[in-house]
């Protein structure tokens, strides 16, 4: 360990739960992330897969003893705009990606949070999907295929680069969202959507959660199909924001919609529009030193669940998407509240923490593992 360490260089990282720093590669072939993942393997040192390492806060004190980082390997490998879709290397950053991809007249779904910080290989791994699942879905149905590193040095495809391509085992969704428990994400194709000619957004101020969670619901009902809502509590008032976007006629017939079924908006467009979606998509709570929780559960129990977050933890300012189900929030965190999470039928991954109600993975999960990483090289966690 010592020799690879030193060979690697100054570079090094601090996971939370870790007393010392670890070190950290980032090769800029994948010829020399291959000799790294033999090299590992053949010491028994356990890897840990990331990108930037923005979201590290998932992998608590996981045991690993090298980080491997893909962002030195970035750029777009393919890009046909006639079948929308997108080839990119795994440290291509989203909002790179996003960028090439307007040049096309295509926009790129997951919109997470920070975009400049976050790269494909990265979201993909962690599962990550942005306000626009909304109305897109999760990141793991626009994967199209992947090559990705295994644990014994080979590197290996599935999926393919092209809709129509996509045939066999679709183990590209299996590793979409595995936390690089699997593997190591090289290369990745996703479906891509065509960009909004216009956007239009909706700013309500609630006196009460219950006010805003009310007016959510009302912009649930079909026809209308807003891309992201943002719930986001701001000192003793709740802000909802809507987001509607697409051609021109669609916007303004959503937003006739959410004027007939709604009162008190206060609405922007355009740039400002713009502006105030990516203010919003950006409040999201970084994962740092402090604990936190994503949290999954069905919309309509939503409501329970902050209620109970705001009983534990009083002064803490929740990052909500309503309509889909998703509650992230920096708090303390203990084994009652993630048990009385989890009894209301929530999803619950514990950030920057030990996870107090860990249920430890699966028969199934556990032969998965065995069999995609037999000598369990990769660390990360699912």
């Amino acid at each position: 360990m010592s020799a690879l360490a030193e060979r690697l260089g100054p570079l090094r990282c601090q996971l939370p739960g870790r007393d010392t720093e670890l070190p950290l590669a980032a090769p800029e072939s994948e010829a020399a992330l291959v000799e790294l993942i033999q090299e590992a393997s053949a010491g028994g040192l356990k890897v840990l897969p990331i990108g930037n390492g923005t979201r590290l806060g998932g992998v608590f004190g996981a045991p690993a003893d090298l980080l491997l980082s893909t962002r030195a390997l970035s750029g777009v490998v393919a890009y046909e705009p006639g079948d929308g879709t997108v080839t990119a290397l795994a440290g291509t950053t989203m909002s790179d990606l996003a960028g090439a991809v307007a040049v096309g007249g295509h926009r790129l779904t997951p919109d997470v949070p920070r975009p400049r910080e976050a790269t494909l290989g990265g979201v993909i791994a962690d599962g990550l999907s942005g306000g626009d699942r909304l109305r897109f879905g999760p990141t793991r149905h626009h994967v199209l295929g992947m090559r990705v590193l295994s644990s014994d040095g080979e590197i290996t495809k599935t999926g393919g680069r092209l809709v129509k391509n996509v045939t066999g085992f679709e183990l590209h969704r299996l590793y979409a969202g595995s936390g690089g428990s699997l593997c190591l994400i090289l290369e990745a194709s996703l479906r891509l959507f065509a960009a909004p000619a216009a956007r239009a957004c909706a700013t309500f101020t609630c006196s009460s959660l219950e006010a805003a969670l009310d007016i959510a619901e009302r912009l649930s009902a079909p026809p209308l199909e807003p891309t992201a809502v943002y719930l986001s509590r701001k000192e003793s008032s709740w802000s909802l924001i809507a987001s509607l976007d697409g051609r021109s006629e669609r916007v303004e017939r959503e937003r006739a919609l959410v004027e007939e079924r709604t009162q008190g908006a206060a609405w922007c467009e355009g740039a400002d529009a713009d502006a105030l979606y990516t203010t919003a998509r950006d409040e999201a709570p970084r994962e740092t030193e402090a604990s936190a929780l994503r949290i999954s559960v069905r919309p309509s129990r939503v409501q329970q669940v902050l209620h109970l977050l705001l009983r534990h933890s009083p002064n803490s300012a929740p990052y909500v998407h309503p309509l889909a189900g998703t509650v992230e929030v920096i708090t303390d965190v203990d084994s009652a509240l993630c048990a009385e999470l989890r009894a209301l039928g929530a999803s619950v991954r514990v950030r920057g923490a030990a996870d107090p109600g860990a249920a430890g993975a699966s028969a199934l999960e556990g032969r998965l593992k065995k069999a995609v990483d037999p000598h369990g090289i990769f660390c990360g966690e699912a």
